[in-house]
């Protein structure tokens, strides 16, 4: 694990958007493949520092409302985020070879 000394907080402001939703996107191999051929504004040492206008350039569909595919796409991926979620968390307290199984 790194740990740097700053911790950049963002939060999601649009109420269009789920939380999960997002999460999913961004912890997708295309968008970390997108994210890390980007030039970055904002190099330190060996470890990149995310800012905000870079995680603006990132193509994110933003759902329509009135779009009932969109919708139907956004609650999935949001749903798929949760499970994986739940996932990790299983296997993090997992104490045995057996219990990883089950939860995976």
């Amino acid at each position: 694990m790194v740990f740097k000394k700053d911790i950049n907080p963002f939060t999601v402001t649009d109420a269009r958007v789920d939380p999960q939703y997002l999460l999913g996107v961004l912890n997708s191999r295309l968008m970390s493949d997108l994210y890390r051929n980007t030039p970055s504004i904002a190099t330190k040492d060996d470890f990149r520092q995310t800012t905000l206008a870079e995680l603006r350039r990132l193509p994110i569909r933003v759902p329509e409302k009135a779009d009932r595919t969109d919708q139907d796409l956004t609650t999935r991926i949001g749903q798929l985020a949760r499970e994986v979620w739940a996932t990790c968390l299983v296997l993090s307290n997992s104490r045995t070879e057996d219990e990883r199984k089950t939860a995976s």
